[in-house]
């Protein structure tokens, strides 16, 4: 109805999942990275979680479509079977002979030769299984035995189960003990956050044909992302509404009006949808490191630590001879800073932005980076300024990525503690304009100068 009047070739916001229409951001891409990675590597048992609408059914096909030349991919998408069930599912998947007579454990030994023959055909068998919080205990002890057949080197059957969040709650219950230890690797999808809303909103319009400004308006984007709570099944149900109600008015553009009318005509429900991104408050003297989220995001274990390394390892960045007055971890990532992003007119690659203080006092910041876990990646980190609301905030990031591949990879693989403060990728040449545009050059000599420890800024 509205295609013509925005010049678009097709419905930007449809419900029905397209893989054409992938959006790697908000954590997307990175999550199919390393799932892609685990199950190539011999990862027998993985989960991804998330709210209703938050990109599940997409994330497996997506899987399934890189997966198709690799392995035969088996698909799960009604997870109410009984175990009995389950076996004949498989078998018929496989194209097994079987008959109403065929016995238990006939069926197993069927199904272990089967698995047999394609490993030595290179073809593992993956079993993808969405909305998998339904699938009763029984069936999920099934699959996890059937996991177990493997030869002396290789996982015979590998397992990715797709689930709303109470599928995190059943496994945590101790007579599912078994299947939980079988998941070495655990991922949570993100709601989308106001920056991630305004990029996926015009990712699917420029998908759709959309040419030229943006199409929804600065407040526009504020309305959907408090309304849609980062959830992308609103996002498109309220968006596609928001169309119709700019058409309906003759407007070339939307509006906050035309989004807020959408809300009013709009049932939304399903799970909590909390915008999680949050700016890290560095006050006080424990840092105040607080995470407002409720839900778990983070992954709860990255692909294979030392076979990632050996992919996504980011060169250090050569950190200038200290001086006194350079002594700390905050001096020192700022001088690294400088000497990168000054060094070249314009720089190439990609980073990692791990978080934003919400001060602009250096001692936070400081303590911040002499906590373990971040003094692990010290060789590797940069700080410099930017601004938030016209306030000076400070900027800490991880790493020189030469892809962007490189960089999801490592993004995957962060410690837990680190993830919960939502890193994502960025260009290093954004990051470069960001900070001059922002003083590095002048704030950064003046702090480098004056920023020496104190007693009421310790470090």
């Amino acid at each position: 109805m509205y295609r013509h009047h925005f010049g678009l070739h097709s419905d930007p916001f449809q419900l029905t999942p397209d893989t054409q229409r992938f959006f790697p951001g908000a954590m997307r891409g990175a999550i199919l990275d390393a799932l892609f990675y685990v199950l190539r590597s011999g990862g027998g048992f993985a989960k991804v979680s998330g709210e209703i609408g938050s990109g599940k059914t997409m994330l497996c096909r997506m899987l399934g479509e890189r997966l198709r030349n690799q392995a035969t991919v088996l698909y799960l998408p009604h997870p109410t079977l009984s175990p009995d069930e389950l076996l004949r599912t498989l078998a018929r998947e496989l194209k097994l002979p079987l008959n109403a007579a065929t016995l238990r454990y006939e069926l197993l030994g069927a199904l272990h030769d089967a698995l047999i023959a394609r490993h030595r055909d290179g073809q593992n068998v993956v079993v993808l299984v969405e909305e998998s919080q339904g699938m009763p205990q029984e069936t999920l002890e099934e699959l996890r035995l059937l996991s177990n057949l493997e030869t002396q080197r290789a996982t015979l059957l590998q397992v990715v189960l797709f689930g709303q969040p109470e599928l995190d709650l059943r496994l945590a219950r101790s007579d599912l003990q078994a299947v939980r230890a079988r998941i070495i690797h655990g991922f949570t999808l993100p709601p989308l956050t106001a920056s991630e809303i305004r990029d996926y909103v015009a990712f699917r319009l420029a998908q759709a044909g959309h040419r030229g400004e943006g199409l929804f308006s600065d407040h526009a984007l504020r309305v959907l992302s408090r309304a849609s709570r980062g959830v992308m099944r609103r996002i498109n149900v309220l968006a596609h509404k928001a169309l119709l109600a700019a058409y309906a008015d003759t407007s070339a553009r939307v509006a906050g009006a035309h989004v807020r009318a959408a809300r009013a005509d709009t049932a939304l429900g399903g799970g909590q949808g909390q915008n999680n991104r949050q700016i890290l408050r560095l006050g006080g003297a424990t840092m105040g490191l607080m995470a407002l989220a409720a839900s778990a995001y983070a992954i709860v274990s990255s692909p294979r630590p030392g076979k990632v390394a050996l992919m996504t390892e980011p060169a250090a960045l050569s950190v200038p001879t200290a001086t006194p007055a350079q002594s700390t971890p905050f001096t020192q990532h700022l001088a690294v800073a400088r000497s990168l992003l000054l060094g070249q007119p314009r720089l190439s690659g990609y980073t990692i932005q791990l978080l934003l203080s919400d001060s602009d006092d250096p001692g936070d910041m400081n303590r911040f980076l002499r906590q373990d876990e971040v003094a692990a990646l010290s060789d590797r980190l940069l700080v410099f300024p930017t601004r938030l609301r016209q306030a000076r905030r400070w900027a800490l990031a991880y790493g020189r990525f030469g892809s962007l591949r490189e960089a999801r990879a490592a993004l995957a693989a962060l410690p837990p503690g680190l993830r919960r403060y939502r890193p994502y990728v960025r260009g290093l040449a954004a990051v470069q304009a960001e900070a001059l545009r922002h003083g590095l050059g002048v704030q950064g000599k003046a702090q480098l100068r004056r920023n020496k420890p104190s007693a009421s800024s310790p470090g």
